[in-house]
């Protein structure tokens, strides 16, 4: 890191990896940044989902506002420092679509076809033909902050452990494949609770309604409050993004059924989850 914040006069660095205070790696390139004299900032960007859309106002903020010149990068240096290097270019107010688009090419290492960069700007760039449009700065931002969809749809979600059957995806969507079993030996009811809130609009939602396998199971008390969300989330406003729900299995016959939630933001606007794991009742 030194040689090459000295070679390039760095000021800025912007790591686009998940904070781990845990490991040596993180402790270390933080500690020298801060002797060094530099701004660190962590976001958290998956490698392989598209990118949650706050992480992505919270780069465009850094890349326009922080001091340069400015590092950035991931783990590998091309996925995810791809992404970043496209949404540099097209804030800079200078560059081409087309040379926004190499910054994801062989050249610097991208050689995954899904890698996050390209669909993000082939999101774009489609908007743009769609709408009859070239790209400017200010159609970019626009695009950003009232077009651009997350695979949540802009909702940040969880579901909390069903039954003592844990799952963990941070970043709000769960593995396809995932079954829990629920017995009916067990307890008639079943309890689901989690937190949803939504992130375009830094908000929490006016409400959350639980699918099993298209069918409405019931819907959720919203607003319960989750203190312990402070820890990961800034806005005050998520500590009461908690849902719940406790619904009679009679309605469902025995059988597997696809677990979806439907989520209706403070406008009216409504988007329901693709599966987030499967339901297997019995008896």
């Amino acid at each position: 890191l030194e040689t090459v914040v000295r070679e390039n006069d760095i000021r800025t660095v912007i790591s686009l990896r998940r904070p781990r205070p845990d490991k040596n790696w993180w402790r270390s390139e933080k500690a020298r940044a801060e002797e060094l004299g530099l701004a660190h900032h962590d976001i958290g960007m998956d490698l392989t989902f598209s990118p949650r859309i706050d992480h992505l106002r919270e780069l465009r903020d850094l890349i326009q506002t922080a001091p340069r010149p400015i590092l950035m990068h991931c783990e590998k240096g091309a996925d995810r420092t791809g992404l970043a290097a496209i949404m540099a270019k097209l804030l800079d107010g200078e560059s081409s679509l087309e040379e926004a688009r190499k910054q994801v090419s062989l050249k610097y290492h991208v050689v995954r076809g899904n890698s996050i960069g390209i669909p993000f700007f082939d999101a774009y760039a489609g908007w743009l033909e769609q709408t009859g449009q070239v790209h400017t700065t200010q159609r970019f931002n626009y695009w950003l902050d009232e077009e651009y969809l997350d695979l949540s749809g802009n909702i940040h979600f969880l579901v909390d452990p069903i039954r003592g059957q844990t799952w963990w995806r941070p970043w709000g969507l769960v593995e396809e494949g995932f079954i829990f079993d629920v017995r009916r030996a067990n307890g008639a009811t079943l309890e689901l609770s989690g937190w949803a809130f939504d992130t375009r609009n830094e908000d929490l939602l006016a409400g959350v309604e639980i699918l099993l396998g298209g069918q409405a199971f019931g819907e959720a008390q919203y607003g319960i409050h989750q203190p312990w969300l402070g820890k990961d989330f800034d806005n005050p406003k998520y500590l009461d993004s908690g849902w719940a729900t406790a619904n009679p299995l009679s309605a469902f016959a025995d059988g597997c059924y696809d677990l979806q939630l439907k989520f209706t933001r403070l406008d009216g606007s409504q988007w329901t989850s693709p599966a987030a794991g499967r339901i297997c009742i019995g008896p």
